[in-house]
């Protein structure tokens, strides 16, 4: 009767070291899947951010770190850059 107990014993302890491996993964691939899920809502075109709704002061707030502090907006909407020689106008690439 000894026996059978520890063998009812060690399967338990199994089954729960199988359903502890079972959590840890669910987790780790949980935290994967929503890392990737991730979007940022940043539209570069200046005329559907205003289309949705934001103000002007906001929409021409836009990411110019690929440009650098000389960024500038353009009439359409793109990035463009203020370059020496063009008089301090928006230079549209």
């Amino acid at each position: 009767m000894c026996i059978a107990n520890n063998n009812i014993l060690k399967i338990y302890r199994n089954i729960m070291k199988l359903l502890y491996w079972i959590i840890v993964l669910f987790i780790i691939s949980f935290g994967i899947l929503s890392q990737c899920s991730i979007r940022e809502g940043f539209s570069s075109n200046y005329n559907s951010c205003i289309a949705k709704g934001y103000t002007k002061s906001f929409c021409v707030q836009t990411p110019t770190s690929a440009y650098g502090p000389s960024s500038c907006l353009c009439e359409d909407g793109k990035l463009g850059r203020i370059i020496p020689g063009f008089g301090g106008q928006c230079v549209c690439l």
